[in-house]
Order: structure tokens, then C-alpha cells, then sequence
């Protein structure tokens, strides 16, 4: 069955710049790899599903880090016409794939990925630096959002958790409620990302 594959390297290769062949630089953008990673369900859980007006990913959490199965370059699933129908082979073409396209000047393409059924999922971050974040212009403007994302020097960053998440949501709604109670010219339009939690086996669903 595919998700009875347990955790196994399935290709592995380093990536060059074309600028240290081509002139011996070595820098941290002249060398990179691309992993492609066999996993269980077990070793590769599920975490969550978030939906919001940019993205609609699903996240698992292996080795510490998060993996997306969305891809924001191009703004769609990665390799989405193949998803849900991967096999180790398959998988293994679109990784060569990857490979021929790596080569660019001064900053090689460097990536995880991970095989988990038939679906490939690519690291996101670091499961620490994955946070909660909140933005807006309510003195200026009328707008307010909340977001999950990697760590952003500029924002209030809060780590990610469905305990906070929740927390921090309930709260701003009710600062929200509060604000566009008073004399305001216009009302404070609220975003947040909808967030589908699974965790053994239960599904926890925040669509506010």
C-alpha cells in the first residue's frame, strides 16, 4: 500500500552554481541539494489544513520541520497534475527534473521534499519559526489580518499552535467588535486564514 512506505532517501543530489564552475566562487548561494524523502504516515503526520484568500495547503510536520504541499511561486499545488497519483518512480522523474532546472548563476535551488501516499510535500520551515502573525491600518486605513507564516521581523509573532491560534483569534475578533463599535467612518474589515486541524484521527475545524 502506498502509505505503508516507511522513511527512506529516495534520491539525493548536491546542486552547483553556475558561477563557481564557471569562476571557483564559494559562497552560501553556490552550493545547495535536493533531497526527496520516503515517509509513513506515522513518521509524517498530518497537522493541519489552512485556506486563505493566497493559499490552501496542507502542512505534516517531519524531522522538526513543516512541509507544504503548496507552492507559492507559482501559486498552486507542487507538481499538482501529479499529486495524488506519485509513485516512487514518478516521483523520482520529477525530482531529475528539478535537477536540470537547478542551475542558475549565484544561488542554486535548495530543497526537501517528502514522499508521504502519492502526495509530495516540500519543506516549509523550521516547525519554530512557523508563527502567528497579525498586521493592519486601523488609524489610516480599515483593515486588519491575521496570518500564519514564518517568522517576519516587522510583525507581532506568536508561535503556532491550534491552542493559540484559537486564543489569539477569539481575542481579536473581540478587539474588532470593540473597535468598530465606536465613532468610525468606516467598518474594519478582519481577515484570518481557515484552519482545518487533524490529530489522531479527529479533525478540529476553525472556519470562524
Amino acid at each position: 500500500m502506498a502509505g505503508d512506505l516507511r522513511m527512506e532517501t529516495i534520491y539525493k543530489t548536491t546542486t552547483i552554481s553556475d558561477r563557481h564552475i564557471q569562476h571557483g566562487y564559494c559562497e552560501d548561494g553556490d552550493f545547495g541539494e535536493i533531497v526527496l524523502v520516503g515517509a509513513s504516515e506515522q513518521e509524517a503526520p498530518l497537522i493541519c489544513n489552512i485556506k486563505d484568500y493566497r493559499v490552501n495547503q496542507t502542512l505534516r510536520l517531519f524531522q522538526g520541520s513543516y512541509y507544504s504541499d503548496f507552492d507559492r511561486w507559482n501559486n498552486k499545488l507542487f507538481f499538482a497534475e501529479k499529486q495524488g497519483r506519485l509513485t516512487k518512480r514518478t516521483a523520482l522523474i520529477l525530482m531529475v527534473e528539478e535537477r536540470k532546472n537547478a542551475s542558475c548563476y549565484s544561488s542554486v535551488h535548495n530543497a526537501k521534499y517528502i514522499l508521504v501516499g502519492r502526495r509530495i510535500y516540500k519543506e516549509w520551515c523550521k516547525k519554530a519559526d512557523l508563527t502567528i502573525t497579525q498586521t493592519g491600518n486601523i488609524l489610516f486605513g480599515d483593515w486588519w489580518s491575521l496570518n500564519v507564516e514564518p517568522y517576519h521581523i516587522n510583525k507581532s509573532n506568536k508561535s503556532f499552535s491550534k491552542k493559540n491560534f484559537d486564543r489569539i483569534l477569539a481575542q481579536t475578533k473581540k478587539w474588532i467588535a470593540k473597535k468598530n463599535n465606536e465613532n468610525r467612518r468606516t467598518k474594519i474589515y478582519f481577515s484570518y486564514p481557515k484552519i482545518k486541524w487533524f490529530s489522531r484521527g479527529f479533525v478540529y475545524a476553525r472556519f470562524g
